[in-house]
């Protein structure tokens, strides 16, 4: 449950900085995709 709430958050805040046009799409999506994976790499060491 707890993981569902900080994406939602998490989609919110990105969304709210494309309509902003603070990012690009493309910006959000790569900084998803590398917060993903520094999650993953943290929780592996």
């Amino acid at each position: 449950m707890d993981i569902l709430l900080w994406f939602i958050l998490a989609a919110i805040v990105a969304y709210s900085r494309v309509v902003a046009m603070r990012h690009h799409v493309r910006d959000v999506i790569v900084g998803a995709i590398l917060g993903i994976a520094i999650a993953f790499l943290a929780h592996q060491f």
